[in-house]
């Protein structure tokens, strides 16, 4: 498996640990105390990219909070997508899911937002562990906020799944870009603080 780190000196440039793949396999690292956020670099077909990126069907942002299941049942029923994007509904059930296995989390908090112009996500701040991605034509921005500066420390490739985890002490910071010439959607999943919530 080919993994590309990014390890700062705590001592000289502060910041977290970073470890990417394509390879699914990167997520057993999620379950280990030594990166801070983990990518995987999906491969996903190779239709994805045209068809939610050349969509003009608008798509309402959507917050939906608790279980998996009640999360699931109501975005099947207010999620409104093109009947050309339903693979989306299906990969954001899938990332739900794959996000409350690897958390032992019951409860979480998800959030679907249509990018038009540049956005500046709001994450909690409170969450234990968190799921995001960029879905169509788009560049997203992972800052980290340190000594009142937020350098940029992560570019994902678009539809690559970033989990960020509890290791981290200061909070992250998400910048979206939009390309001008095509739609691009915003997806983030947040684990909410409870007692039974624990990845160790």
């Amino acid at each position: 498996m080919f993994v590309m780190e990014s390890w700062p000196d705590a001592t000289t440039a502060p910041g977290p640990r970073i470890a990417a793949s394509a390879d699914s396999r990167i997520l057993a690292d999620i379950m280990k105390p030594v990166a801070d956020i983990i990518v995987w670099s999906r491969k996903v077909p190779d239709t994805w990219p045209d068809l939610i990126g050349q969509t003009t069907t608008g798509s309402p942002a959507l917050t939906l909070s608790g279980t998996v299941g009640d999360i699931t049942r109501t975005l099947r029923h207010q999620l409104s997508v093109p009947e050309n994007l339903r693979f989306l509904k299906e990969d954001i059930e899938q990332t739900l899911s794959l996000t409350a296995a690897l958390s032992g989390a019951q409860n979480l908090c998800l959030t679907w937002q249509p990018v038009t112009t540049p956005l500046t996500p709001v994450l909690s701040g409170t969450s234990p562990f968190c799921v995001f991605c960029l879905y169509g034509g788009g560049e997203l921005s992972v800052s980290y906020n340190d000594a009142q500066q937020h350098p940029t420390v992560l570019t994902p490739d678009p539809h690559a799944l970033t989990f960020c985890c509890p290791r981290l002490h200061a909070p992250l910071h998400l910048h979206i870009q939009k390309d001008q010439t095509q739609s691009c959607f915003a997806l983030i999943i947040e684990v909410m603080e409870t007692k039974g919530a624990s990845l160790y």
